[in-house]
């Protein structure tokens, strides 16, 4: 099986166009602005997150993103710069660990994120995460193990290949519409996020990610927490660690060490590259 860097790099080659348009930039309000491939990128200058994405169809409401899931950083800095025939856009972070962030623009291609980030302490989760309205989610399509959600604890059966599922809002034990939609998925490759605007894809380069889609509701008769883990407050992340899960009577930390919470190894950044690409044709995929 080859390695998700291989594929991401395989599949983007293969969509990259002839196109030499310019990248401008450009400030909106409270925002700053790059076009490409007549596709606008809105970075919040306050926060340094992705606000929004225009293309020549339709809004896309990814946002509040990148950021480490349940991790607080300020923005110190917005930079942005030319590099050769890239535009980059940089925020610069301060906070709790370490948070780098690069967004690399390049007239024909998806845009690249590179990010790297540190934890310190045992937590539910590792990871990055944006914002999505569920609302105007439909499905999507990914290539990893599925088609079932995994949790740390519970990551055997699933089978690798590209699937794809509708969305729906199933609380396990409560309705009988399986797979369940929302939840972690394993290794990802890639996905679509197949939606009411225009349909977006995530390429993954980095082995061992998991895809969270949305966050599960608790289901109503649980007198306590344990099969309801924790997510982060972004709905749509890319994770290098999540939590396990427990049983009616049994809460998760009394399962074992598979059981645990998340530990960063000598707090050893973890570094993870990303493409996003919200060209209109992607819902042809």
């Amino acid at each position: 099986m080859k390695l998700a860097s291989a594929i991401a790099k395989q599949n983007i080659v293969s969509k990259q166009s002839a196109s030499s348009t310019a990248i401008t930039a450009s400030e909106e309000d409270s925002s700053f602005v790059v076009k490409v491939d007549d596709i606008r990128y809105y970075f919040n200058k306050a926060t340094g997150c992705l606000s929004k994405v225009i293309n020549s169809q339709s809004p896309v409401s990814l946002s509040d993103g990148p950021v480490v899931a349940g991790v607080r950083h300020t923005l110190k800095e917005l930079k942005h710069y030319t590099k050769d025939a890239q535009y980059i856009v940089e925020p610069v972070y301060e906070g709790e660990g370490i948070f780098l962030v690069k967004w690399i623009f390049a007239a024909g291609q998806p845009v690249k994120l590179e990010y790297s980030y540190a934890q310190k302490g045992a937590t539910d989760f590792m990871g990055i995460s944006f914002n999505y309205p569920e609302e105007k989610i439909t499905g999507m399509k990914w290539m990893g193990r599925g088609p079932y959600r995994v949790w740390k604890n519970r990551l055997k059966g699933q089978q690798f290949g590209v699937w794809q599922k509708q969305y729906n809002n199933v609380i396990t034990g409560e309705s009988w519409q399986y797979p369940e939609f929302k939840g972690y998925h394993a290794e990802l490759y890639w996905a679509v996020i197949e939606t009411k605007e225009t349909s977006f894809k995530i390429y993954n380069e980095t082995d061992g990610v998991f895809l969270q889609m949305l966050n599960p509701l608790k289901p109503v008769g649980a007198s306590n927490d344990n099969t309801s883990p924790p997510f982060p407050e972004g709905n749509i992340g890319l994770m290098n660690a999540i939590p396990p899960i427990g049983t009616k009577f049994q809460a998760a930390d009394k399962l074992g060490p598979q059981s645990q919470k998340n530990m960063q190894l000598n707090y050893a950044p973890i570094s993870g590259t990303l493409w996003f690409d919200f060209r209109p044709e992607v819902k042809g995929y």
